[in-house]
């Protein structure tokens, strides 16, 4: 379950460009900087550093505690495998109930590969960068390679906003380029 993050790995803040960060930004002063602003802001409550190994840690407060615990019920609820890395953020353990039905217990048997996902993302991705390099425009992309683009598009709109001098082409070879790297790191 991606995005179900429940603790501040590594110490991590929110990712850049929320709109709080412009509020902070706006709001900030020499002696209260925006970085101050939001450790008030995460930090409301009393926080504990986990660690989980020797490389590892997570800061963890009562309140993402209490969404975890809320989410996991949730999950007991759907009936239903569910599979977390507590490396990139606080374990949930999931639970599955036993009175499932003959279409509960097909769909709880099927597994997604998500290593197989990955690998034909990124070799679709190649195809998208072969496509961007050849001046293809999107209304001349064929289906497939237009949906490849559209996942693209918040990542693209982010990379050409930090870099508006840059082409669209450029931008697409940079994003994949990105994509990968970041994949390959996960050993995906």
């Amino acid at each position: 379950m991606f995005g179900a993050d429940f603790s501040y790995p590594q110490g991590k803040l929110y990712a850049r460009e929320t709109y709080l960060y412009k509020v902070f930004i706006s709001q900030e002063t020499r002696l209260t900087p925006s970085l101050l602003l939001w450790l008030q802001l995460l930090f409301r409550t009393p926080i504990k550093r986990q660690i989980i190994d020797k490389k590892n840690f997570r800061y963890e407060t009562e309140l993402l505690t209490s969404y975890r615990d809320a989410l996991q019920q949730k999950i007991h609820e759907y009936q239903t495998k569910f599979f977390f890395n507590a490396h990139h953020g606080l374990e949930i353990i999931s639970h599955t109930n036993s009175n499932n039905t003959p279409i509960k217990n097909q769909l709880l048997n099927t597994s997604f590969d998500v290593q197989s996902f990955i690998k034909d993302y990124t070799n679709n991705l190649t195809n998208l960068v072969l496509c961007a390099t050849n001046d293809t425009t999107l209304n001349e992309l064929e289906p497939a390679m237009e949906t490849m683009f559209l996942t693209l598009q918040p990542f693209l709109l982010h990379l050409l906003k930090r870099n508006p001098e840059i082409s669209i082409n450029d931008v697409v070879s940079l994003a994949v380029t990105l994509i990968k790297k970041e994949c390959a790191k996960i050993g995906m």
